[in-house]
Parts: C-alpha cells; sequence; structure tokens
C-alpha cells in the first residue's frame, strides 16, 4: 500500500538537531550565545534553536525552525510595499520564500525565509542590511 502524503512528509527537527544546524561564523559574524529548545510562540513553529551572532558594532538574533510536514511556500511573484511605518518585501529565489521588513521608527530589520529544506529561519537587527541578513539565514545548514 503506498505511503499516504501525511506519513511520507520529514517530521520536525529536535531542537538538539536545530542547534546543530548554526553555524560558529559567517563572515564576520561569530556566534555569540545558541539556546535551546525555546517554545515557539506561533503553532506553525513549535520548537526553535535561537543564536546570537555578533560582529564590531551589531548584534543580529537568528531563530532556526523545522516545519516538517509544512512545504515551503510555493513560488509568488514578487511584492513590495512601503508605509509610514516600514516596508515590507516578499519574493522566492532559489526554491526558498523570503519576507523582508524594516521598520522606520527604529531601523530594526528582519528577514524571514522557508526554506525548500522545510527550515522557517529568521534573522533580526538593528541597523544592518538585508543582505546581510539574508548570508546569515541561508549559512545555515541543510536540514536533510
Amino acid at each position: 500500500m503506498p505511503a499516504s502524503p501525511a506519513s511520507s512528509a520529514p517530521a520536525p527537527l529536535g531542537a538538539a538537531q536545530l542547534q546543530s544546524l548554526v553555524p560558529d561564523k559567517v563572515g564576520e559574524w561569530k556566534r555569540h550565545s545558541l539556546a535551546g529548545p525555546v517554545p515557539g510562540g506561533e503553532p506553525e513553529t513549535g520548537v526553535f534553536a535561537q543564536a546570537e551572532f555578533r560582529r564590531k558594532g551589531a548584534r543580529a538574533t537568528l531563530r532556526v525552525a523545522s516545519l516538517g510536514a509544512a512545504a515551503p511556500a510555493a513560488a509568488v511573484a514578487p511584492t513590495e510595499q512601503s508605509t509610514v511605518d516600514g516596508s515590507e518585501r516578499s519574493y522566492t529565489e532559489g526554491g526558498h520564500a523570503f519576507r523582508e521588513t524594516l521598520r522606520s521608527a527604529d531601523g530594526l530589520a528582519e528577514l524571514s525565509v522557508r526554506r525548500a529544506d522545510g527550515l522557517l529561519v529568521t534573522v533580526r537587527a538593528n541597523g544592518v542590511a538585508p543582505a546581510e541578513l539574508k548570508a546569515l539565514a541561508l549559512a545555515v545548514k541543510p536540514a536533510r
């Protein structure tokens, strides 16, 4: 009997597995701390690992969660919008779905990527370019 789609979907990774995917260094960024398991704030992500990266004059918080059976978002047309509160941009690249936000009030930038390997990686920092956040998110080792 063939496996049903639900039974053949990968199970979410545990906290120790998620922690092992976080690199020690990405370019000038060095991992300062690594914590987990951390209960997720959203039902979709469940448990996640959290790391703080630092480089001269900047800090970034990286969270990685396994979506398990929840597949990465399908490719969509790029969108971009700006308001007085900030800006948001969504796009698909290399099989991954990205969402970048920037708050005007305090310069907090956030990049979330639903990776093709079933990971959800979110990186936040003040005054750091989205390209740097993207490099941190993509440096997380593949889940499978």
